[in-house]
């Protein structure tokens, strides 16, 4: 549980990834043991990860996934930005199934 992914690390691998193999779907998992896991997620995203994960909020950090609700705040009103449902909720998917959470939570 190192966490060691660096934002620009996360950049260039998911790149080269989705260079070498379009059509797989890349899904990003590190833990934020060195702290910078979010913009690591957010650069993996940025590049064009089809799945990063992350953690509730209390939950996050250290041995953790970065925080849900830092990488909600950072790409809301972006092109990254979930789809909106049920009067401005984000949709997101959890262990398989769509569930929505009430987006304001993490501004």
């Amino acid at each position: 549980m190192a966490g060691l992914l660096k934002p620009e690390a996360a950049r260039i691998l998911i790149d080269a990834l989705k260079q070498k193999f379009p059509d797989v779907p890349i899904h990003v998992h590190t833990h934020d043991t060195a702290g910078a896991s979010v913009a690591s997620m957010l650069n993996a995203a940025q590049a064009g990860a089809d799945i990063v994960d992350t953690a509730v909020d209390s939950m996050s950090g250290l041995t953790s996934q970065p925080s849900m609700g830092a990488l909600v705040a950072s790409i809301l009103n972006t092109d990254l930005q979930p789809p909106l449902c049920n009067g401005g909720k984000l949709l997101c998917r959890c262990n398989g199934t769509l569930r929505d959470f009430d987006w304001f939570l993490y501004i």
